[in-house]
């Protein structure tokens, strides 16, 4: 109800504009009402595309959480628990539109993205050919549709030891680059839909109607989320959580 009453307070604040131009240029420039109706309308919509122009190029700093859930990674790869945590959170602070404050073992960058060795136990690989010194690394990183989350491994180790798993994981492509892909979160959705969540609603941008596209998109990548928070989406592997500062 709030977001239609907002919505109804912009086209009426639209209307406003417009008629008022075209009260002014009636009264002082000689035209005739509807002339001067037409323009009004034309100038109220290109104060409204330079004022969209400029929300989009105003930068805003941001925060993504992101969350591996080395639980349900050792459950699925059938990897020995080490001792310490089963999720860990890694913070992203967006400072600028290509810098990232990190919280991770680099204190910048310039992409988001994230490595790190999954902590295991007692060794899982077995000795001989394919033996491992390192267990599998996750990863999250940008790539051409968005952002790819899964393994690195070493080959050899990963043809042996995938025979174990179940088929969702075992079937699953070992690329050219030694990797296993686990999911992929779309470009888009954080954070340049969802930062407008707590924002004024928009006449020109139908949050409730992409929103429920993008629950329909991430859903079938396996993500999910409430709809009071869709700021915070969860994966099996993953959690991510979004933040405006």
């Amino acid at each position: 109800m709030n977001r239609m009453f907002a919505v109804l307070v912009e086209r009426f604040g639209l209307l406003v504009i417009a008629v008022a131009a075209a009260v002014l240029l009636h009264s002082y420039g000689g035209l005739n009402f509807q002339a001067a109706l037409l323009l009004g309308g034309a100038f109220a919509l290109i104060a409204m595309w330079l004022y969209i122009l400029k929300q989009i190029a105003a930068f805003k700093p941001y925060r993504l959480i992101v969350g591996v859930n080395y639980e349900t990674l050792w459950e699925d790869l059938k990897l020995a628990p080490a001792d310490g945590p089963t999720f860990e959170n890694f913070t992203f602070t967006a400072i600028s539109a290509a810098v990232f404050a990190r919280s991770d073992d680099q204190d910048y960058s310039t992409t988001l993205n994230l490595y790190k060795q999954i902590p295991c136990g007692a060794g899982t690989w077995t000795p001989g050919v394919g033996e491992i010194m390192t267990g599998p690394t996750f990863f999250f990183r940008p790539m051409r549709d968005g952002y790819q989350f899964g393994l690195r491994v070493q080959p050899e180790w990963w043809k042996l030891h995938s025979r174990q798993l179940d088929a969702a994981v075992r079937d699953l492509p070992l690329t050219y680059s030694n990797t296993v892909i686990l999911g992929l979160l779309p470009y888009g959705y954080m954070p340049e839909h969802i930062r407008r969540w707590n924002q004024t609603v928009s006449l020109w941008y139908g949050f409730d109607r992409k929103q429920r596209g993008w629950k329909t998109q991430l859903q079938r990548r396996g993500w999910t989320f409430e709809d009071d928070y869709p700021n915070h989406i969860n994966h099996r592997y993953l959690a991510i959580v979004y933040s405006d500062l």
